[in-house]
């Protein structure tokens, strides 16, 4: 697999094709809301793929009336996403889950942006009720450009045929692995400012933590791969370091110590099963 990238000074295609992967399963509740983002947005230059892992509910349907390309693969989301980058037609490739939803202007911001990098990592904003949503919204504002607890998901295809696509032996971690393939093989880094929010409506401690117990599954394969950066992503006083490192509203001092807890107890349920 070559290494060759593109010159500093490349720009690429100009009004290029935008694929947008979407594994699913069982979806049917969240993702009318995102293809309707989607269908939303002033850049009309693409397709829509949902790839999905064996639904029980109307979710192929829900693609299919909303003109989708639709793919049936599993079992994880890994392989889901390279099943529907090999069909896709883009010059540019964008990776998103079916609890999501596309800002207004979001995919133009992101051509506009990738056209003298080579992939885009964006704002992701978490928005729901509840204290835990609070928390989890509170601390992933905190990370945007750490480079650390971000992850790119929007890459040329050249680009992303080069870092051999998303590792599908890994479940959770699959976003860093592939992140930091991008960023240790030399790959320019844009940043999108315009949003993709993260529904996690009702989130409560015990939902987040079965389901960092279900990723923690495959964290020694990663953490054998990346042993300084999964230090680095595991230790508490790294992420207090980021987020105390800006100003900070009265209102957020109440998220502190929620934000100890839940990262501690996740750290304790990810131990256990990895």
């Amino acid at each position: 697999m070559s290494n060759s990238k593109p010159s500093e000074t490349t720009l690429r295609v100009d009004e290029p094709f935008v694929s947008i992967v979407i594994p699913t399963r069982n979806s049917s509740s969240n993702l009318p809301r995102l293809l309707q983002s989607i269908e939303a947005q002033g850049y009309h230059r693409r397709e829509v793929i949902v790839v999905d892992n064996n639904s029980s509910d109307a979710t192929s349907s829900i693609a299919t009336d909303y003109g989708c390309t639709v793919l049936h693969a599993g079992p994880e989301r890994s392989n889901q996403r390279n099943t529907g980058a090999l069909t896709a037609h883009g010059d540019f490739l964008l990776f998103v889950d079916s609890d999501m939803e596309l800002a207004p202007g979001l995919l133009e911001t992101c051509i506009r942006v990738s056209q003298e990098v080579d992939g885009v990592c964006i704002r992701e904003t978490t928005i729901g009720d509840g204290y835990w949503v609070r928390v989890r919204s509170f601390e992933r504002s905190r990370y945007f450009r750490t480079n650390l607890f971000e992850a790119a998901r929007g890459f040329w295809r050249d680009v992303f045929s080069q870092l051999g696509g998303y590792d599908a032996t890994l479940t959770g971690l699959e976003d860093y692995d592939l992140h930091a393939r991008f960023v240790e093989m030399g790959f320019r880094l844009g940043w999108v400012e315009t949003p993709l929010f993260h529904h996690e409506e009702g989130l409560t401690l015990s939902e987040y933590l079965r389901k960092r117990a279900y990723y923690g599954r495959t964290d020694r394969r990663y953490a054998a791969r990346y042993p300084q950066r999964w230090r680095e992503q595991r230790s508490l006083m790294r992420r207090i370091q980021y987020v105390l490192g800006g100003p900070m509203q009265p209102a957020d001092l109440i998220l502190l110590p929620g934000l100890a807890i839940m990262r501690g107890l996740e750290r304790l349920v990810r131990a256990r099963v990895s």
